[in-house]
């Protein structure tokens, strides 16, 4: 399957992928409803948490955000984002200064993250499907942080857990989008 930039200055670029069961792609329906409801990304720094191919983080920088910064902790999930962020170059718009590389596991990342406080945060939270304690561990860590941010997690009614279950188990969300199986939770924090 092609994977490609759904819109912004780079609309149409295709997104090079790691190589790797353990990554699969968000769904386009998904990935467009969560950009077309917030559309004006020219102030938000963007965290793509367990980025995989960079693929939303690259969309967010597309569609103008002011920095992009991808975590993962797998070698070749970095590799497609340098070469994702490369292919950018000739949009103009992956600067240095607009992108940064994290090589982290995401339980360790997320205890610094008041190292990366910004007045427009959006954290995109897409983990292993099966990381339940992961999911738990971000929710409490953001919600606990006293930072104002948007935290976007996706998950699976298959892998996860059913979608009713996961706004039990992580409440207080201001917006949800499905299709098929998989979700997004979205919480404004702060």
């Amino acid at each position: 399957m092609s994977i490609r930039v759904l819109g912004g200055v780079a609309k149409g670029m295709p997104i090079a992928t790691p190589k790797s069961f353990t990554t699969r792609p968000t769904s386009v329906t998904l990935k467009r409803k969560l950009f077309d409801s917030i559309q004006d990304f020219s102030e938000h720094q963007f965290i793509d948490l367990c980025c995989g191919s960079g693929s939303i983080g690259i969309e967010a920088l597309s569609r103008n955000a002011s920095k992009a910064i991808f975590i993962d902790s797998h070698n070749l999930a970095l590799e497609a984002v340098k070469k994702n962020l490369k292919a950018l170059e000739k949009y103009e718009i992956s600067k240095k200064s607009r992108s940064q590389i994290i090589k982290v596991d995401a339980s360790k990342w997320i205890k610094s993250l008041s190292d990366f406080d910004h007045p427009h945060n959006v954290l995109f939270f897409d983990p292993p499907y099966y990381a339940l304690d992961l999911y738990q561990t971000i929710y409490t860590e953001v919600f606990n942080s006293g930072l104002k941010m948007k935290l976007i997690m996706e998950g699976c009614s298959q892998k996860t857990m059913k979608l009713t279950q996961f706004l039990e188990k992580f409440p207080g969300h201001t917006k949800v989008f499905e299709k098929g199986t998989s979700y997004f939770v979205i919480y404004d924090i702060g």
